[in-house]
């Protein structure tokens, strides 16, 4: 799903029960439990976020949970379930063998938790979160309707479920503005120099205060595809990271640039094959004191 495409997504009619923090996207949510927010580096204000948000969004142009979900929520909420500490090149064909078998709450349910178990994986904890699929589909059955919630609050009452998954679900599946922060956003908004804190979920609240909001919907995507190929944890890429001038690349350890090996030292295509023809040297034959120490 494309950044024009994910801002058009139609938002969910009823709308009366939203929280505090949709109506008012800069409002802080009262699950945070936070009192005061650490103050940002003096640059984040002059920090040109949107442009390196929107090069990184030509760089890295799908979300890669669409790949798995089509944009679906009931979809999107079960693939989070899925991809917790797995890599994409996991998760998305998981979902697929998942969704192939049922993707409603109430197909999915009746499916046997060994089919459910064999489907996703080899995703990690994949017998625990074959479990917490089947009570998600019996609690959004018997509490919502069979239709999965858009709201933060009503989301964190389904087993399994974090902010994380909670701000995904609400902006990749139906539209609305969140932030989902996990450890690529928090740690590359800190290497930025655009926040200065200390988890993701106070990150998350940091920046729904400093970001523009029609950039929410792109942040996650954008931050976790530069965070696996480029912003790594250990070992960043910054000698071919397309915005490496606007970072202050803070606790950055960055890898060192593979040397060129010089021309002379290059094997050839006549060396390899001279080396290919040369006949293996035979073993040397052992030396006195060898023979004596088997003895």
């Amino acid at each position: 799903m494309s950044y024009a495409a994910l801002k058009n997504k139609k938002q969910p009619k009823n709308t009366a029960h939203m929280t505090s923090s949709q109506e008012n996207p800069d409002a802080l949510p009262d699950a945070a439990g936070l009192k005061k927010l650490p103050k940002s580096p003096k640059r984040w204000q002059t920090l040109p976020v949107a442009d390196m948000l929107q090069t990184l969004a030509e760089t890295y142009p799908d979300h890669p949970m669409d790949d798995a979900t089509g944009g679906d929520p009931f979809k999107v909420l079960i693939g989070c379930i899925i991809s917790l500490r797995n890599k994409d090149d996991v998760t998305i064909p998981a979902c697929g063998r998942l969704f192939a078998l049922a993707d409603t709450p109430e197909t999915l349910k009746d499916v046997p938790l060994a089919a459910i178990e064999k489907a996703i994986y080899p995703s990690g904890f994949y017998k625990t979160k074959a479990q917490t699929i089947v009570t998600i589909c019996h609690d959004l059955i018997a509490h919502f309707d069979s239709q999965v919630p858009s709201t933060i609050a009503e989301l964190l009452t389904l087993k399994g479920v974090g902010r994380k998954t909670a701000n995904l679900v609400l902006g990749l599946g139906f539209g609305l503005p969140s932030i989902c922060v996990d450890t690529h956003v928090h740690r590359i908004s800190n290497r930025w120099g655009y926040v200065n804190t200390k988890d993701p979920d106070t990150t998350e609240f940091v920046l729904r205060q400093q970001l523009s909001q029609d950039l929410w919907p792109i942040i996650n995507w954008v931050m976790v595809r530069h965070g696996q190929e480029t912003c790594k944890g250990i070992g960043a890429r910054c000698d071919v990271c397309v915005i490496e001038s606007h970072c202050a690349k803070i606790d950055v350890k960055a890898r060192k640039p593979v040397a060129e090996i010089p021309e002379a030292f290059k094997p050839t295509s006549a060396k390899i094959a001279q080396a290919r023809m040369s006949p293996t040297p035979a073993p040397a034959a052992p030396t006195s004191k060898q023979r004596r120490t088997a003895r």
